[in-house]
């Protein structure tokens, strides 16, 4: 998936999302690598994430890859996942920026 416009949702991709130049993608999303060059805002859960030449995030990045572009800019927080860790559970009902850990959830659902 290649993004030059403005998109915003879900997406959830077995494959790359790339956010080109002119590309503005407010999402929660999902995928085996987000390349950004334009601008993301939201959280992403990727096997590798790419900020690149010009590139912005705004938000939670969750990945065993990240790699940010000299010339890029990043604001917000980012969670390192163990090789062959499985992702956790995206929230799509919340706003953008937030997952659900499905142990937490079972601690809520007890009490």
């Amino acid at each position: 998936m290649h993004i030059d416009g403005e998109f915003e949702g879900e997406v959830n991709s077995k494959s790359i999302v790339k956010v080109g130049k002119t590309g503005l993608l407010k999402s929660t999303l999902k995928a085996t690598k987000l390349i950004v060059t334009g601008r993301f805002i939201g959280t992403a859960d990727c096997d590798s994430i790419e900020l690149v030449s010009g590139g912005e995030a705004e938000g939670k990045l969750i990945s065993s890859g990240l790699i940010i572009d000299s010339a890029s800019s990043f604001q917000g927080e980012s969670l390192r996942r163990k090789q062959g860790e499985k992702p956790k559970v995206l929230d799509f009902t919340g706003e953008p920026g937030s997952v659900r850990d499905p142990k937490l959830e079972d601690k809520k659902n007890k009490s």
